[in-house]
């Protein structure tokens, strides 16, 4: 099941940026419903982040590190893996939550 990560405006035009490579996310909880293409799956699981105010798009892992709780738990390849979606209007949260919405590819 596809996830929904928060990312202040800096951190994520940061990441984003084409100067960053490889860039990470840190989890304190590991979501069980989460199978991403790096871990082989045939019907893979992406990342969506949510900042500013909107879900802006989402990322396809280069990395999902089960283990690494407070670590580098999900590792993608900047603004390279970056796909944009029409915004979608949602408060921040602390943590993950499992995606909600349906969404179109935008931009």
């Amino acid at each position: 099941m596809d996830i929904v990560i928060c990312m202040n405006q800096k951190d994520f035009c940061h990441k984003m940026s084409k100067d960053v490579y490889h860039c990470y996310w840190s989890m304190g909880r590991i979501p069980v419903k989460f199978f991403p293409e790096c871990n082989n799956e045939p019907d893979h699981d992406v990342v969506f982040v949510l900042t500013n105010g909107c879900i802006v798009g989402f990322i396809n892992p280069l990395e999902f590190n089960e283990g690494e709780v407070n670590g580098e738990t999900i590792v993608w390849d900047g603004a390279a893996d970056f796909t944009y979606i029409e915004p979608i209007p949602f408060k921040p949260f602390r943590g993950f939550r499992y995606r909600w919405f349906d969404y179109k590819i935008g931009l």
